[in-house]
């Protein structure tokens, strides 16, 4: 397979303009299915916790939170 050096650069360079993917969150409020003239409450309770630290500072992170989401359907 011979490939032009230009090629290459130009692949290397778009590459570097791409920069970072950004995710979208694991579930999203949009989707939430709601009927005319219904109410839908949704309630989410995320908790995660590291206590892996490799290094000798023995370094600890716990984290929970809560979220709300109230729809109205039109």
């Amino acid at each position: 397979m011979n490939v032009p050096p230009g090629n290459i650069l130009a692949l290397a360079m778009l590459c570097a303009w791409a920069g970072a993917a950004n995710a979208a969150p694991l579930t999203f409020n949009t989707a939430l299915p709601i009927s005319k003239d219904e109410w839908i409450l949704r309630e989410q309770f995320v908790y995660m916790k590291s206590t892996d630290d490799p290094s000798s500072m023995n370094r600890r992170m716990e984290v929970s939170g809560l979220m709300s989401v109230l729809g109205y359907g039109v």
